[in-house]
């Protein structure tokens, strides 16, 4: 993570310097070189992260403007745009809140639609540039699940962002979050949306896509005590299989191996968690784990004596604590 960690704090440095041609030429050199980080992350997503994550007792009205300043100093700067859109799509849903949209006030509602709007214009002005971005169309799916775009004009924004871009992760993570059945899919359409995903780009990635796709969205299971394995179509095959590729891509990685052996640990599958494990060693992740000694426990476990059934009905009874 310490690559991670030190690209954010040089986006941060930039930024609070008022460096903005720097920044400009930062993120130009990621979308040009689609650079990744040891786990395959993508730099570009980590970039604008860094920019959007505001400092203590800043406010996200004090960011927006320091955004405005970096696209007037720099008129053709996409970056600038592209960051001022999405800060402003993430204030409309901080006006909303989690809550249900019966819950919501009517001055909140008033404040996301409005920002939601503002943030629709910016990035859809943005776009007419020359230099093309793909976290542009990973902000406008934002304000498409907000302003509850209809089927066909988010299919055509999708269509446009993975035919710059197939393999951006952001844009299929945020289909998912849009067709699972409490936004606007049908029980069973996301995983399938995700199986056609894979499947497309499957002769140059293996089912890396697929794995990327149900890792990013897995947390929400968790904390929600729902179990991936046991509440959706989610294949463990399929994950598994991803998780080799993405390893002989990315060899070096600690965090992808602490990954894959949760997942292993959540599916029950102990032959590849115990093996996992065994190459993990002592170098846990607290990011992936917690902490050592839950770390500890599922290593124990996977290592024991004893049938895959058992191994799978304790860790069952364990996942909502994972």
């Amino acid at each position: 993570r310490d690559e991670e960690d030190s690209q954010v704090a040089i986006v941060k440095y930039l930024l609070a310097l008022g460096e903005f041609d720097q920044l400009d030429a930062m993120a130009d050199n990621l979308r040009t070189t689609k650079a990744r980080f040891k786990r395959g992350r993508w730099k570009l997503s980590t970039f604008y992260e860094a920019l959007l994550d505001l400092e203590k007792g800043d406010s996200w009205e004090q960011q927006l403007q320091l955004f405005e300043k970096w696209s007037s100093t720099r008129p053709v700067s996409i970056t600038a745009r592209v960051a001022a859109g999405s800060l402003l799509a993430n204030a409309a849903w901080l006006a909303r809140g989690e809550s249900y949209i019966k819950d919501v006030s009517e001055e909140n509602l008033k404040l996301f639609e409005e920002r939601l709007a503002s943030a629709r214009t910016v990035l859809e002005e943005a776009e007419k540039l020359p230099t093309k971005c793909p976290a542009l169309y990973s902000a406008l799916q934002t304000v498409a699940k907000g302003q509850g775009w209809d089927r066909e004009e988010y299919e055509n924004l999708f269509k446009k962002a993975v035919a710059l871009e197939p393999l951006y992760t952001d844009f299929y993570v945020k289909k998912v979050y849009h067709l699972m059945p409490h936004w606007y899919g049908s029980p069973g359409e996301w995983e399938k949306f995700v199986e056609e995903s894979a499947e497309a780009v499957k002769d140059s990635v293996g089912m890396e896509l697929y794995t990327r796709i149900i890792w990013n969205i897995a947390p929400g299971y968790v904390k929600r005590g729902r179990y991936l394995f046991l509440r959706t179509d989610v294949s463990w095959p399929k994950m598994r299989q991803g998780f080799l590729d993405i390893d002989k891509r990315y060899p070096d990685s600690l965090i992808l191996l602490n990954t894959f052996a949760w997942f292993a640990y959540q599916a029950g599958d102990k032959e590849t968690a115990k093996t996992i494990f065994a190459r993990i060693g002592d170098r846990y992740d607290p990011g992936v784990w917690g902490n050592p000694v839950r770390y500890s426990r599922c290593r124990r476990l996977a290592n024991e004596g004893g049938d895959r059934q058992r191994f799978v009905k304790f860790v069952r009874k364990c996942a909502k604590f994972l």
